[in-house]
């Protein structure tokens, strides 16, 4: 692990009062990612995952179970009805953050920077895409801002 990346990860726990680990065999080409997404979202959790590993591997970034350094995206959705009780569409709320495991095996996510968003979007297949590729974009931020973090 690189001696920024360290760097970063102790100026956190040193943040949060806690104190982190570090294995010397970690791997900075992989990034630990867990994704979450409600039964009432009109997409899957594998349609997200999969958008989302494009980003990693087009970012060279291997995903992983790592759960010393990761991204986690969790997806929350609520389907939207007129006066009529007819559905019009979803309202869409996304979270990405960076998490890591502590020390007393403590998983915590770490407040800033947070990738997230609100959305609202029709019904129809296209507002899927919509919001598949909104949470990408944010991915693929997180992402750059991940290889920013570990050039040097």
């Amino acid at each position: 692990m690189t001696t920024k990346i360290k760097r970063f990860l102790i100026a956190t726990a040193i943040l949060m009062n806690t104190q982190a680990t570090f294995s010397a065999e970690e791997k900075v080409e992989q990034l630990g990612l867990f994704t979450n997404v409600g039964s009432a979202c009109p997409f899957t959790i594998d349609q997200v995952y999969n958008a989302v590993e494009g980003e990693f591997v087009r970012a060279r970034v291997k995903p992983s179970d790592n759960l010393l350094f990761n991204l986690n995206i969790s997806v929350s959705c609520i389907a939207i009805t007129n006066q009529a009780g007819n559905k019009t569409g979803y309202a869409v709320s996304y979270d990405i953050r960076y998490g890591t495991k502590m020390e007393g095996e403590t998983n915590v996510l770490i407040e800033t920077p947070q990738y997230g968003s609100m959305l609202v979007g029709g019904d129809g297949a296209g507002s899927s895409l919509f919001f598949i590729n909104a949470i990408k974009n944010s991915t693929s931020s997180a992402l750059t801002d991940f290889l920013k973090m570990t050039m040097e």
